[in-house]
């Protein structure tokens, strides 16, 4: 499979450059290509676009509203009511991936220009999401930024809507880390609340994972945003607040299990086993619990298990894995397994040693067993 970093090419940056060209006289074409393509099989995907970026800037008009008019013309037409975004390049105009460096060049230098910035980032988005560029505009002015987008809830497309939270996550993977609202999350509560029955699933799952941000540093807030939004909630809204919720729910937070129906577990377990109990790296166990309900009435329960990884110098480490989602009757007796596969990835290194699994109903502990794990 090619590299992601890829999409930034030879063939991109020279598709940026035929249509600049187009649109400003004397803008030099090849001095572009040769610094935007500088060394770009040793550069991964981030400093491409920041080179791209960089290029962009030693050769675009120095008035910075005519350097962005001039990239305003390069843009690709878009069908207005769409969600879909297009990567290829297109003799019309730029799209996609392009997009990223040049958004960059409008937010990093309109900071003293923000509104007008914003409109430009407005059109971009259409192309490809300025999720990323618009931060540098939060970071300087969050008020201004704010008052802005508040005007935009209404556009017919769903790339603008979604940018009003996207943009704002505090937490975005890729982004940069916005303090302003981590510290004060409210700032941008008033824009999901207007956002969260928008038409699109597009938007709304934006709305759902700007949520799910804000649960990492407050959590009781986005329960009680969880708790009144699910008043007279439509299937859709349902959805947005699990999606929102996944990682309180992962955790086992009470608040966040309650406020969907999963309330203290009325259980007894009857029997709980892992096998085979010795394995080697690349094998997997079967994990089985045998339990019977307790209650008067039907629970709702959502069953996971977290495994205990060894690590170096005997300490371990849980990750929760999800296993299923069940509605159990008074006394009735169930027996439910899940395999779990022990295999090499990227992200964790295997030690040898005992691993504990923990099995969890509604976020509860109700069983441990373990396995020994060989590495050679």
């Amino acid at each position: 499979m090619e590299p992601f970093k890829n999409v930034f090419n030879v063939g991109l940056i020279e598709h940026i450059a035929t249509q600049i060209e187009l649109h400003d006289n004397k803008f030099n074409k090849s001095q572009f290509i040769e610094l935007a393509g500088k060394d770009l099989e040793h550069l991964e995907l981030k400093q491409r676009s920041q080179q791209i970026y960089q290029a962009l800037q030693q050769n675009l008009p120095s008035d910075y509203r005519q350097a962005c008019e001039v990239l305003l013309k390069t843009l690709a037409p878009v069908d207005e009511s769409s969600e879909q975004i297009h990567f290829d390049n297109d003799a019309q105009g730029i799209r996609g991936w392009a997009i990223m460096p040049m958004a960059d060049f409008v937010a990093l230098n309109g900071l003293d220009d923000i509104e007008f910035a914003l409109s430009i980032l407005k059109q971009m988005t259409k192309r490809f999401s300025a999720e990323f560029a618009i931060r540098y505009l939060i970071e300087k002015n969050p008020e201004l930024v704010i008052a802005t987008l508040q005007t935009w809830l209404t556009d017919k497309n769903p790339h603008v809507r979604r940018l009003i939270s996207e943009g704002t996550r505090p937490r975005l993977p890729w982004g940069i880390r916005l303090g302003c609202f981590i510290e004060k999350p409210q700032m941008t509560i008033a824009l999901l609340e207007k956002l969260k029955d928008d038409d699109s699933e597009y938007v709304r799952r934006s709305v759902a994972n700007h949520l799910n941000d804000i649960s990492k540093d407050h959590e009781y807030l986005v329960v009680n945003i969880t708790e009144n939004w699910l008043v007279d909630a439509d299937k859709n809204r349902e959805k947005l607040l699990k999606h929102a919720c996944r990682g309180l729910i992962k955790q086992g937070h009470q608040g966040a299990l309650a406020a969907f129906g999963f309330t203290q577990p009325q259980v007894k377990v009857i029997d709980g086993q892992v096998s085979p109990t010795q394995i080697e790296l690349g094998e997997q166990v079967e994990i089985t619990i045998e339990l019977i309900s307790t209650a008067s009435k039907p629970q709702n329960l959502i069953l996971d298990y977290a495994v205990h990884h060894q690590k170096a110098a005997g300490k371990t480490s849980a990750k929760v894995f999800k296993w299923k989602q069940l509605e159990l009757q008074p006394k009735q007796r169930l027996q439910l397994s899940k395999v779990h596969k022990v295999k090499a990835v990227t992200t964790r290194k295997y030690y040898s040693g005992e691993h504990k699994i923990d099995i969890l109903l509604n976020g509860q502990l109700v069983e441990t067993v373990s396995f020994d794990l060989l590495v050679a």
